[in-house]
């Protein structure tokens, strides 16, 4: 697990201020509807020479007890312990991926719920798993326009070593905890679409395509402002 290094400044836009709040603060004003929150951070990365814009996905352990080798975003649980759900988010992404948190775009669906079992199979936990678009210090350009990468490698699926599973030559440090999760990829829409990399619930492939939907809707925003403004000149 990485260390976390000196703390960086992070944005935040006003939609997710409400989120500037611990858990049990959060929980409390749900009615106690939840008894626990999980966070998922969606990175994407606009690629050079227009190559498909990609979402960076990681293949949980294979001794994980629940949805072991399947993809997910980076995430966790939002602890009591940290300042706000916001923290929550920088803090998981940092300790599964070594990525620093720099900007949040925006939350990412409505939240999805599930239970899972209490501790020792007494009663139940209800969960709530809120997503969001970030950005990070060490993927420059993430928000648009790709940018240089520097990095490390990991194994491909077919043994090969590369950086990065199917990732058409994306060369960016990933720092993995191997008890949980055991490689990653830059997945396209298509790639999980098409179930190139098998996702942990059909709720939360939801969210992914949902987050690249919201990208592509920011890009035909601004080619619609540039055409506009070409078309005024």
């Amino acid at each position: 697990m990485a260390s976390n290094p000196t703390p960086i400044q992070i944005s935040i836009p006003p939609t997710l201020h409400p989120l500037t709040i611990p858990l049990i603060t959060y929980l409390t004003t749900h009615n106690n509807l939840y008894t626990n929150l999980a966070i998922g951070a969606l990175i994407f990365l606009a690629s050079p020479q227009n190559k498909p814009t990609r979402l960076l996905l990681l293949r949980r352990a294979a001794t994980e007890s629940a949805f072991p080798n399947l993809w997910e975003v980076p995430g966790g649980s939002s602890d009591a312990s940290d300042p706000t759900i916001l923290h929550s988010v920088a803090r998981e992404t940092f300790e599964e991926t070594g990525l620093r948190l720099t900007r949040f775009v925006r939350g990412v669906g409505a939240g999805v719920e599930f239970v899972t079992p209490g501790k020792e199979g007494k009663g139940e936990r209800r969960w709530v798993k809120l997503s969001f678009e970030i950005e990070v210090a060490e993927v420059h350009g993430v928000g648009g326009g790709g940018g240089h990468l520097h990095g490390a490698s990991c194994q491909h699926e077919d043994g090969e070593k590369g950086n990065g599973v199917g990732d058409g030559g994306i060369d960016v440090e990933i720092t993995l905890d191997p008890e949980e999760h055991q490689e990653y990829a830059w997945a396209t829409e298509e790639d999980i679409r098409g179930d190139r990399y098998p996702i942990v619930t059909p709720e939360q492939k939801a969210v992914m395509l949902e987050g690249f939907a919201l990208r592509k809707g920011d890009s035909d925003r601004v080619k619609a402002w540039i055409d506009g403004t070409q078309e005024g000149s």
